[in-house]
């Protein structure tokens, strides 16, 4: 049922005024904020503590459609004031949809700060470590779509939403920005658990041809590679490998078998560093 309805005091004839798509369980809502002390109208909720819930009647005052809810509340505002005065409502803002205008009092501001301030559904309250175990749990994971499976439609289209930098297209990053975030990441240390949760995520993944080729056709034609390059070797360089790291290496690289186009591909990259190289040194002695 969806329309105005009104919150009658008997006694006075004053009136709270309100609008709702459904009016049953708006009118339920006030009840229960009145009973338990904690209605935001201040004034209804005295003239409720005073005299008593038995003193009230609400009701329907009109039907109407949802898009006209609000233009008929305030056409009830306008006949209600005509007629008794404001002073006839218990609401204190007599336009529509709206606040503006309205002055909280001193009362009011400190009862809002106080719920506002921590955490006003549990303050003071120290949780079990069973509860706070649940709520772990119920956190972890994709709770609203655990255990559905997109449609390949809709991964379609969120992979053609998420394509591209749409946020930065054609931003680059200040030189200052990316010496902040260098000097953020340098020295950092994940811890081992993160370590292994990363490592077992990536064992054993195979990148797909038609993965490989995407990469391939996003880095085309970009000039910054090298540059990116060179700049990670000389971060690196002077830092020697752990045994560790030197051991996880060789795991696992052992057995592992090269097409012979990876083979070609790395012989001639050897040989064009060898180039370059040699070029490098005869041009420092100015041969």
């Amino acid at each position: 049922m969806t329309g105005i309805y009104a919150i009658r005091h008997n006694i006075s004839g004053r009136l709270y005024i309100g609008s709702a798509v459904n009016i049953e369980r708006r009118i339920a809502s006030h009840v229960l904020h009145l009973r338990k002390g904690n209605h935001k109208n201040q004034y209804l909720q005295n003239a409720w503590n005073k005299y008593g819930e038995s003193d009230f009647v609400e009701y329907p005052l009109l039907m109407c459609s949802a898009p006209e809810l609000l233009f008929f509340e305030q056409r009830a505002f306008d006949v209600f004031c005509k007629r008794k005065g404001s002073d006839s409502l218990f609401n204190t803002c007599l336009t529509a949809g709206s606040r503006l205008g309205t002055t909280m009092s001193d009362l009011n501001r400190a009862k809002l700060a106080e719920r506002m301030r921590g955490n006003a559904y549990t303050l003071g309250r120290k949780l079990s470590a069973e509860h706070r175990a649940k709520i772990s749990t119920a956190n972890k994971g994709n709770k609203r779509g655990a255990g559905h499976s997109p449609s390949k439609e809709t991964r379609t289209k969120i992979g053609a939403a998420s394509k591209g930098n749409r946020y930065a297209v054609g931003s680059f990053r200040s030189p200052e920005s990316n010496a902040a975030r260098r000097a953020k990441l340098i020295g950092r240390v994940l811890p081992e658990e993160r370590k292994e949760k990363i490592r077992s995520k990536l064992l054993g993944h195979v990148v797909s041809p038609e993965t490989r080729r995407k990469l391939s056709f996003a880095l085309t034609g970009r000039t910054d590679i090298g540059q990116h390059l060179r700049s990670f070797n000389r971060t690196r360089r002077g830092q020697p490998l752990s045994s560790e790291h030197r051991a996880k290496i060789g795991a696992s690289n052992r057995g592992r078998t090269r097409s012979s186009e990876a083979r070609q591909n790395m012989r001639d990259g050897w040989a064009e560093r060898k180039t370059r190289l040699s070029a490098a040194l005869l041009k420092e002695r100015n041969i």
